[in-house]
């Protein structure tokens, strides 16, 4: 069974012993803690007495990770479309395990990208990067702060399997784009999925998929407001000659629907409404669901808001 064992350093007696059988190494120590990974997370565990005081999911970590004690930096891997894998570098506060910022490395791309270790020298920060177990060869990367980092998902919805269905790089950029209190659950990578550099003029928007059986689901928990003219409001977009069909819900109280045609919507992007007042006073869930209707389609999205 493997374990972490704390030895006094001058007698060798055993101070305490953790029983993790999914252990698979030793990060460093960050802030009084001792930061282990498994085969499924990064933890802190408590100098004194080997108890766990924080996990951070991270079942696709690569294998090397940097601690000190103003953060943790964790370098994992990532689903894209195609079977490709991207690189991610996220920032852990060691005091509580939670992210504290987040940015993929979209040149380190592969069907099996083989990274690390990360060497810190001065400012600096250096890794090796291959490509597959077989590759002989390993390339020496500097890796260079360029722009702001992302808002990291929180560690709730990177635990949680069923928000998971979607593949992380989805739900990362639904986060960025749609903000914390939206989630994205349900929907379909591919092509012009994801953070979409450019949408009809619009840069950085969401791009997600919707096939025959399969909607794009988009929700969130509210109690609306008995005062003022609460609404939904969307920004989105869908190429030509498409069709959608929209819904909108409040728990099981369906608000709104709306068919989306170039007829009827001449422009690409397009702001909906939807009046909320129905279900003043009411706490649940709120969903816009959007389905196509011509094969497996992407729809774009700037903006989901509530408005009072």
């Amino acid at each position: 069974m493997r374990s972490i064992e704390c030895l006094d350093l001058h007698t060798g007696r055993r101070n305490w012993i953790s029983v993790l059988p999914e252990v698979v190494g030793l990060v460093g120590l960050a802030q009084g803690r001792l930061i282990a990974r498994t085969e499924t997370d990064i933890r802190a565990l408590d100098l004194a007495t080997g108890q766990t005081q924080w996990r951070y999911p991270a079942a696709e970590a690569h294998s090397f990770q940097l601690a000190d004690d103003n953060s943790i930096l964790v370098a994992s891997r990532e689903q894209l479309p195609n079977q490709q894998w991207q690189t991610r570098l996220t920032w852990l506060d060691p005091a509580t395990g939670l992210a504290t910022a987040t940015t993929p490395l979209p040149t380190l791309v592969d069907p099996d990208p083989r990274l690390g270790p990360l060497v810190a020298y001065k400012d600096r920060l250096f890794t090796f990067f291959g490509r597959g177990q077989h590759d002989p060869n390993r390339d020496v990367v500097e890796l260079i702060p360029k722009g702001e980092a992302e808002r990291p998902v929180p560690a709730a919805i990177l635990a949680d399997p069923w928000r998971q269905r979607i593949v992380p790089a989805l739900t990362q950029a639904a986060f960025d784009r749609l903000g914390g209190d939206w989630q994205l659950l349900s929907g379909l990578a591919g092509d012009r999925t994801g953070l979409v550099d450019d949408a009809h003029g619009v840069p950085k928007v969401l791009g997600v998929r919707s096939g025959a059986a399969w909607p794009i689901v988009i929700a969130r928990e509210v109690t609306v407001p008995m005062q003022g003219k609460p609404r939904l409001r969307l920004r989105i977009a869908n190429d030509a000659a498409q069709t959608w069909k929209l819904e909108t819900r409040h728990g099981e109280q369906v608000l709104a629907t709306e068919e989306i045609t170039d007829a009827r919507f001449p422009d690409r992007w397009k702001t909906i409404e939807i009046d909320l007042s129905p279900v003043a006073g009411k706490s649940g869930w709120l969903s816009f669901r959007a389905q196509s209707t011509g094969g497996e389609l992407v729809l774009y999205v700037e903006r989901v808001e509530l408005v009072f």
